[in-house]
């Protein structure tokens, strides 16, 4: 090349007068040896550019003949005929003589203008470059080793840069690796851009901004997760905005600037976004605003999917949602999972919504709906009203259990909403599509983080397994999501009697009735290899047997237990040694492309209601040993002796009375009489204990005192205080269970033998005898009260409480009365102790019913309710059973207290508008007032949760059938 540029100089100096096509022959020739052949072709363009200008300037017009002959000489090297005669080398020094011969100037011009016309530069831009295809990351990456030259020819030839190009010299601007940018692909559309997690940032994006210029077809963008911030977002979407269909921007930053360009092209004539995903960008309310206001400005109706999840959005935002739902005519798809959304947001989304026809799935998991007001009565309105969304997602929004009730009423009305998600609330869905409630059931939130977001309409990809052999009931259930499949069994057998039931291993075999008649059963099914079931007619099981492939042995042995049947009882066993089973492939769409169903059953539809024909009513024999009361222990002599024989060793009597015999004689005296002593204790003990103790303190002894009509001439109420006072003292320091103001059981005889001593030894002196003493006090004092029947418990109890009728109510009502006894057993029960309520507790459950606000409730009724129902302990100075009440006490305190409040029995029982007086309510039986309280306390002590799960009293049980011999 030095050659040619040394040979340029001689032209220019001595005139030489030479022709582009004798240079081009010469170069022609000589291509096909040379080694760097496109660099050279380079370099010769540079030459015959300087050549032209010598040319137009005319300044080569003579040169020696010998450095004609050199130039000559370069030629033929280059590929030209070898010339006639050899040529000097010396060609710098001053040549005058002037070529003469015409025919060698004739041969040179030839040379120049051959080569003019037949030598192409190799134009790379000007040759297509495949952006697709097996080639096109090869041919890109070639491309990089020569990006400066090509954008040198371009610059001279003035040639558009190619795609490739572009990206590559911004790529060199930028100092980056070169990278495909999801542009240059070897396979896929070339409708689509998809670089999700790449992490690429501004710089790249810049890369694609200015790589995406010259291709009109890229519209699908698909650009999540790349650290796309304020700058990139505002190289790149200024121009993909407008132009694309597609535009997924989840995880990146774009802050304020992405999305003022978003917005333009939102509300641009030209716009042809139909998905646009902004989750996960941190947007704010203030961007989020803007967003929305656009997409309710866009002309042409063209969005169809609004992705703002993730993006701190608060209730200043719901104006601008609600608006988007209601003015958006376009919109199918609406996700707003994981923001600040709180229940005045609930309101009022699902209050729009109940008038919408548009928007088939929306996504509300993962916020605050169940915190602030309650939106339950806009949802149920929106459950009945809405017949076009089709997939619901509520899940892990702090929905409690009043609020979840309501819903599920509302949701059993709804048959258009295919898929509803409600974890991390309270409830659950269950295979049926139903929301369903237990007692006890706290909200779920340890899976959130890792749960399926919906996506659309789509099958999501996991795959439900059972635990064993059998499934209680598959929770949380999606028939989209899960791609649950409608499937018809059909019985063989078609003359099989109805009742025929079917059983499946997915619900716990749970029985499900095929109707009246019916052979087939339609059911939604999971997506499973191990689904298995089997039929019976009554009680005698059956399989399909046509199908061996469909035929397995029982994986239990030869009986299935505890099997749920129609009227939610039990069966403890069935003997069945095969079962049917099936293999279920997950559906692939449960809704077309328009989100109209491709299955014929509803969701929430219940399986036809088995009613049994009726029966003659078998009624057992009552007795007492299979009531509920059975396990309350009654006073026996054996426990009598004991009590006594602890109490005299506890008292102060031994030392009192001195003479041996006296002091036997008394003491079978009060052995006789000590049954009595001990109720009567119980009765004016149970007046005003000291916190738990029971003991008659000084307002109920004065009461006994009074009733005894001890006083006296010589008798005063001074000296009854001494007795008092000395009957007291001296007892065991330090044991809460004998306070000292007040009289225990061990006492009360000790007090009646000092009383007896002061009147008949020590005043009267009628005898000299303890005992003799006493039995003058007894028969002059204690003997007409001490027989009054409130006075005996145990003869309340044999004549108004055990009996078939209280009996039966506690067993009809036995789970309200075990609920409340186990929510309120706790208050004192320490770690590893058996639970036991305490009196402060039945006082609280008393309160919440409201009966003591009752001006006829007296003020001791708990009282004596409480400690009338304990049963006798020997040595209540050494036990705290006397305050711990057990559950088959708690039954007769709750009966005590309802004969004192005398509540009106359950309704049913008597005509509307009935006036129930204090009379009549008092004549009540005290089964009826027992069932009064029992509702009373489901209405206002139980929980909500366990009154939701509770049948709804509509009529008294006491309320008979007009045919009374059948059930």
């Amino acid at each position: 090349m030095k050659q040619l540029l040394d040979q340029t100089q001689i032209s220019k100096e001595y005139n030489l007068e030479t022709t582009d096509q004798s240079i081009s022959n010469i170069y022609i020739t000589n291509q096909k040896k040379n080694e760097s052949f496109w660099t050279e072709k380079f370099n010769l363009l540079q030459f015959r550019n300087q050549y032209k200008q010598l040319q137009s300037k005319n300044i080569l017009q003579t040169t020696l003949e010998q450095e004609k002959q050199g130039f000559k000489k370069h030629v033929y090297q280059w590929g030209g005929d070898k010339p006639q005669s050899s040529l000097n080398k010396g060609y710098l020094g001053k040549l005058n003589e002037k070529l003469r011969s015409e025919e060698e100037e004739k041969q040179e011009n030839d040379y120049i203008n051959n080569m003019q016309s037949t030598f192409e530069i190799h134009k790379y831009d000007n040759y297509p470059k495949p952006i697709l295809g097996q080639n096109s990351e090869e041919i890109y990456y070639k491309n990089y080793k020569k990006i400066e030259k090509i954008s040198e020819q371009n610059k001279y030839f003035q040639i558009q840069d190619s795609t490739q190009t572009s990206i590559l010299k911004e790529i060199e601007k930028q100092k980056l690796l070169p990278c495909k940018l999801g542009i240059i692909k070897s396979k896929g559309e070339n409708t689509d851009i998809k670089i999700n997690n790449m992490h690429y940032g501004d710089k790249y994006a810049k890369v694609i901004s200015q790589g995406i210029k010259q291709i009109q077809s890229i519209t699908n963008f698909t650009l999540g997760k790349n650290r796309i911030s304020k700058k990139g977002a505002d190289d790149l979407l200024q121009i993909i905005a407008r132009k694309a269909t597609i535009l997924d921007l989840e995880g990146n930053q774009i802050s304020y600037i992405g999305c003022d360009h978003i917005g333009r092209a939102l509300e641009a004539r030209e716009c042809k976004i139909e998905v646009l995903n902004l989750e996960d960008n941190k947007l704010g309310d203030k961007a989020i605003n803007m967003i929305l206001q656009s997409v309710l400005n866009n002309i042409n109706n063209s969005l169809i999917t609004l992705n703002i999840s993730k993006n701190y959005i608060s209730d200043k935002c719901t104006n601008s949602i609600v608006n988007v739902i209601e003015g958006s005519l376009s919109l199918r798809e609406f996700y707003l999972h994981w923001n600040l959304l709180k229940g005045i947001s609930g309101q009022l989304i699902f209050q729009t919504l109940s008038l919408n026809h548009s928007l088939k799935v929306l996504d509300l998991s993962c916020n605050s709906l169940g915190l602030g007001l309650s939106f339950s009565l806009e949802i149920c309105t929106f459950f009945t009203n809405n017949k076009d969304l089709r997939h619901l997602d509520l899940s892990n929004n702090y929905i409690d259990f009043e609020n979840s009730k309501k819903i599920a009423e509302g949701l059993e009305k709804n048959k258009t909403i295919y898929g509803l998600h409600y974890s991390g609330n309270t409830g659950y869905i269950d295979s049926r599509g139903f929301l369903v409630l237990e007692d006890n059931l706290n909200e779920d939130l340890t899976g959130m983080h890792i749960k399926q977001r919906i996506n659309s309409c789509k099958v999501l990809p996991f795959n439900y397994s059972f635990k064993g052999q059998r499934e209680k009931d598959l929770k949380d259930v999606c028939w989209i999501c899960g791609g649950w499949d409608e499937l018809e069994i059909e019985i063989e057998e078609k003359d099989k009697e109805d009742p025929v039931f079917i059983y499946f291993n997915f619900e716990n075999y749970k029985q499900n009735y095929l109707g009246k008649n019916n052979f087939v059963y339609k059911r939604m099914l999971p997506p499973t290899q191990n689904l298995s079931f089997f039929f019976t007619q009554e009680d005698d099981p059956f399989i399909n047997q046509k199908n061996v492939n469909q035929i397995t042995t029982n994986p239990e042995g030869n009986i299935i237990q505890n099997i749920e049947i129609y009227d939610n009882s039990i069966i403890n066993s069935l003997q069945i040694e095969k079962l049917n089973t099936l293999k279920i492939h997950k559906k692939q769409a449960l809704l077309d492309e328009n989100y109209l169903p491709l299955i014929t059953i509803l969701p929430r539809t219940r399986d036809p209601q088995y009613v049994p024909a009726k029966q003659k009513k078998t009624k057992a024999k009552w007795t007492f040993s299979i009531s509920l009361m059975a396990k309350w222990r009654p006073d026996d002599e054996e426990l009598i002796k004991k009590c006594f024989e602890t109490d005299w060793e506890n008292s102060k009597i031994p030392q009192k009375v001195k003479k041996q015999e006296d002091q036997d004689l008394l003491k079978a005296f009060l052995r006789q009489k000590y049954q009595k002593i001990k109720d009567l204790y119980k009765y004016f003990a149970s007046f005003n204990p000291i916190q738990d103790v029971w003991c008659i303190q000084n307002g109920p002894w004065l009461e006994l005192v009074d009733l005894m009509k001890i006083i006296d001439q010589k008798i005063k109420d001074a000296d009854l205080n001494l007795k008092w006072t000395a009957t007291i003292s001296g007892g065991e320091k330090g044991n809460f269970r004998n306070p000292e103001r007040g009289i225990n059981r061990h006492q009360l005889m000790e007090a009646f033998v000092r009383i007896a001593e002061e009147k008949y030894i020590l005043k009267y002196s009628k005898t000299q005898s303890f005992f003799e003493a006493m039995n003058l006090f007894w028969d002059e004092h204690l003997e007409n009260i001490i027989n009054e029947e409130k006075y005996n418990a145990q003869k309340w109890r044999e004549e108004k409480y055990w009996n078939e009728e209280c009996d039966y109510c506690l067993k009809n009502y036995k789970k309200i009365i075990d609920h409340v006894y186990k929510k309120f057993s706790k208050l004192k029960v320490k770690p590893g102790q058996i639970p036991f309520m305490s009196l402060d507790e039945l006082q609280k459950i008393i309160s919440l019913t409201a009966i003591a606000e009752d001006e006829n409730f007296g003020t001791n009724v708990v009282n004596f309710a409480y400690n009338q129902s304990m049963m006798t302990q020997i040595d209540e100075l050494q036990s705290d059973r006397i305050f711990q009440m057990s559950q088959v006490e708690f039954y007769e305190a709750i009966a005590r207290i309802a004969e004192e409040a005398s509540l009106p029995v359950g309704p049913g029982t008597v005509e509307e508008g009935f006036q129930w007086s204090w009379e009549k309510r008092k004549q009540q039986k005290l089964s009826h007032k027992f069932e009064g309280l029992i509702l009373r306390m489901l209405n206002t002590v139980c929980d909500q949760q366990f009154k939701a799960g509770y049948t709804k009293v509509e009529k008294s049980m006491f309320c008979q059938d007009d045919d009374e011999e059948y059930q």
